[in-house]
């Protein structure tokens, strides 16, 4: 059910982009710049009708953030289980590993702080990557990302450096 859905959103909401731009968005990634894909995310999400955000639920925003990755050519883990719990989203690209906690009008800090708590990062460390962790933040009254925070950390999972979106004018 969960896969006829995001592959439903696909086809009727997203608009698939051509490989140069799934490659600037990979090439962003690498770099550890989430803000340019949060900025594309807040675009796409702008796209749906708002007859969809109806008794919108966490799973609905996450179904629609999934069909946008996949829509990006992102391959992806979504519900991942560990053994403290289920992680939102892993993305991965050849150097960077990404989770990603989402909430509904609760806060970024919360969903990253769940990543912290229940170590969502301890399976990726030591893999030979480095590791964003990201806690974002949807608000049904918005109907859109509310906030984001994140933070890159080591292959060892040691905090290197935080991240957050580069303020708009």
């Amino acid at each position: 059910v969960r896969s006829a859905f995001i592959n439903s959103l696909v086809q009727n909401f997203a608009s698939i982009t051509n490989l140069r731009s799934s490659e600037k968005f990979v090439k962003m990634l690498e770099g550890h710049h989430p803000d340019f894909l949060f900025r594309h995310i807040e675009l796409g999400l702008s796209s749906f009708p708002y007859q969809v955000f109806v008794d919108a639920k966490e799973r609905t925003y996450q179904g629609m953030l999934l069909s946008i990755l996949y829509g990006m050519g992102f391959d992806l883990l979504s519900e991942r289980t560990t053994n403290t719990g289920r992680i939102d989203i892993v993305l991965e690209v050849s150097s960077t590993t990404y989770i990603i906690e989402l909430k509904l009008d609760g806060s970024s800090d919360k969903a990253l702080k769940q990543i912290h708590d229940k170590r969502y990062f301890k399976p990726y460390i030591h893999k030979g990557k480095t590791i964003v962790i990201i806690g974002a933040n949807f608000s049904s009254k918005d109907r859109n990302i509310s906030s984001w925070k994140g933070e890159l950390l080591s292959e060892k999972g040691e905090i290197i450096r935080e991240l957050s979106p580069i303020k708009k004018d």
